[in-house]
Formats: structure tokens, sequence, C-alpha cells
């Protein structure tokens, strides 16, 4: 049987949810959305959808950066714990990798229309 209690179950859940939802499947969405706002066939973008797609930049790194927070945090209370060492190293050092993409693109990207 195994030591861990519910919560640390529950805690190692939440970890691994907020890194994969919040720093990949969200901000896919959100640069579809950003995309799908500047893509028009030959016809320069009006330029309230160039500042909605800019808009979708901006919150895809406002959601990056909260949820490699989140992660980060929960990755530090499980290994205070002691438990699940290994799996929360590796998620503490991909939250910390993994919002520099989007905040680097929401700052430098120019779309069309710029």
């Amino acid at each position: 049987m195994s030591d861990m209690g519910s919560g640390e179950r529950g805690v190692v859940a939440a970890m691994w949810v907020a890194l994969v939802l919040g720093c990949g499947v969200v901000v896919a969405m959100l640069w579809f959305g950003a995309l799908l706002d500047v893509f028009t066939l030959g016809v320069m973008p009006t330029p309230a959808a160039t500042a909605s797609g800019r808009a979708s930049l901006n919150a895809a790194a406002v959601v990056s950066v909260a949820a490699a927070l989140t992660t980060a945090v929960l990755a530090v209370v499980l290994l205070r714990r002691g438990v699940h060492r290994v799996g929360a190293a590796v998620a503490l050092v991909l939250a910390l990798c993994a919002p520099w993409v989007p905040v680097w693109i929401a700052m430098n990207g120019v779309l069309a229309g710029e």
C-alpha cells in the first residue's frame, strides 16, 4: 500500500494540470485565436482585428506566467513534504522554462497590420 494520502495526490494532479493546461493548451488556443484575428486573404487586417490579436498574445503570456507560478508553488510544496521529489523537480524546471516563449512573443511579436 502507498503511504501517500489523498492530499498529496491532489497536489500532484493540480500541479500537472496547471502546467499542461495553463502553459500548453490555453496558450495554444490563444495563439490560434490571434492568428484567426489577423488572418485575411490578401487584405490587411483592420486595426480592431490587430488589436484583438495583440490582446490574445498578451493574454497567452499572462496565463502562461500564472500557470507557471502555480505549478512552481505546488512543486515546492511537494519538495518540502518530501514526496514525489523527481516529478516535482521536473515540473519545477518546466515551470521555470515554459512561460518565456509566450512572454517573448507577446513583447516582440509583430502581427500583420502593425
